[in-house]
């Protein structure tokens, strides 16, 4: 980033409330873009007259609001830190899902020599296949279960618990009783061993345990899908962070996402952009939270795959915005709502720029013109190998069942269709709601 890039930031950092509704989050730091120059919007109440007074009526006032501060964070589309965090308190429900990234082949990583309690040596042979690592042996079908199924087929009496850490991402091998050795570099088959594959390199010492000595990566994706009813209560949202340029630093407390976009430009990075609203402020007992930058460089234009209705082309742009549609007057009765409501529907559209170029893309203009109603998927794809060998970052956007808005569609009424952009709404489609994000990364929980 240069530094004349760096005049324009802002630091801003997240402190979550453990109790939030839809599940604790963790704390997150990021340095983001912060509009206005981190000043908080929309402070003041707004007194509201009767337009008449006739008669002996008494004058009556009402406050339209509270001190609730509206703020947007527009950030790079990073694929982990604070991207996914804000997309969970716009969609309000996400599941999360190991991919199967641990690749067994015959031959090649699949042998583990060992022996116990000083005994001879043994090889156990893994079964080829893509397996997720799992976190416990318990768990049928991960690699732990199968570590440990092959191990114990090849031994005598003894029993092992295979365990994985998602924090660490090392693998445990504990056998129940006495002691083991796990000969990795001095083994019978060391050339075909699965010590890369799990983290170990040396052979272990003999005990009961051992534990990999290199984290090995796992591979997550986080599906966010639409919840109809988000209770947001009091102090059931976000709790955000923010310093002024006088160097006074306010919390504001009980926020939400009202407006989540999702935009790019040719050669630029895809941006996420969160309109808030917020409950009230209060002066912060803290000091500002240091603040770090994502170490996985974000998403870009150039890494997008465009598919509508099963065909895929490029793009000049596109901006889909997701709207939670909730009350802006957190006034009422003289004290503040007890939850954000919703004044109606969410609301998700926005606008896409074809390139009318060859007769792909004319066929997909023609399908607009006839109203169909196709599913819209944009995939951005991190550089090759990102996590792994053979697994990349990416943030795949789904509209299940667009409508193009006919009257708006360039060329409609028989004129040349020129690039443009075409304005769209996304329906919901009956299984993944108007709009369905999946982020793949390599942390485990959002």
């Amino acid at each position: 980033m240069s530094n004349e890039a760096l005049l324009h930031y802002k630091k801003l950092g997240f402190k979550i409330e453990s109790d939030w509704a839809q599940g604790t989050i963790t704390a997150a730091t990021q340095l983001l873009a912060l509009r206005e120059a981190g000043i908080m919007l929309g402070l003041n109440r707004e007194l509201i007259l009767p337009g008449r007074i006739s008669g002996r009526a008494s004058k009556k006032v009402g406050f339209l609001g509270t001190y609730a501060p509206k703020f947007s964070i527009p950030t790079y589309a990073f694929p982990n830190g604070l991207s996914p965090k804000l997309l969970k308190m716009a969609f309000g429900t996400v599941s999360s899902a190991e991919v199967t990234s641990f690749t067994v082949s015959a031959g090649v990583n699949d042998k583990i020599d060992f022996t116990e309690d000083g005994g001879a040596e043994v090889t156990a042979t893994l079964t080829a296949g893509t397996y997720i690592a799992g976190t416990t042996s318990a768990t049928a079908g991960t690699l732990c279960a199968l570590i440990k199924t092959q191990m114990e087929a090849v031994n005598g009496a003894p029993t092992y618990t295979v365990t994985f850490s998602t924090t660490t991402k090392l693998f445990t091998i504990t056998k129940n009783s006495g002691v083991f050795v796990l000969k990795w570099a001095t083994g019978t088959n060391a050339a075909t061993a699965a010590d890369t594959l799990l983290g170990f390199a040396a052979d272990t010492s003999s005990a009961i345990a051992a534990t990999s000595a290199t984290a090995v990566e796992i591979v997550f994706d986080h599906t966010f899908t639409p919840l109809d009813a988000i209770t947001y209560g009091l102090s059931a949202g976000m709790t955000v962070q923010v310093a002024l340029a006088t160097g006074k630093v306010f919390d504001i407390l009980d926020s939400v996402v009202d407006v989540l976009k999702l935009s790019y430009k040719p050669n630029q990075e895809l941006w996420i952009d969160a309109e808030c609203e917020a409950r009230s402020y209060a002066t912060s007992v803290a000091t500002l939270a240091s603040l770090t930058e994502e170490t996985v460089s974000p998403l870009l234009f150039s890494q997008l795959a465009f598919t509508v209705g099963g065909s895929s082309h490029s793009l000049a742009g596109l901006e889909v915005s997701y709207s939670n549609n909730y009350k802006k007057d957190m006034f009422v009765n003289s004290a503040s709502r007890s939850k954000f409501v919703r004044n109606g529907f969410r609301d998700v559209k926005g606008t896409f720029t074809l390139d009318l170029a060859d007769s792909l893309a004319y066929a997909i203009y023609d399908a607009f013109l006839a109203g169909t109603q196709p599913a819209l998927v944009g995939t951005w794809t991190g550089a090759t190998s990102g996590i792994k060998t053979g697994y990349a970052y990416t943030i795949t956007a789904t509209l299940g069942k667009v409508q193009y808005n006919l009257e708006a569609v360039p060329g409609g009424g028989g004129a040349p269709a020129p690039d443009a952009p075409i304005p769209f709404i996304a329906l919901d489609d009956g299984t993944n709601g108007e709009l369905k994000v999946v982020v793949r990364n390599n942390e485990a929980s959002v």
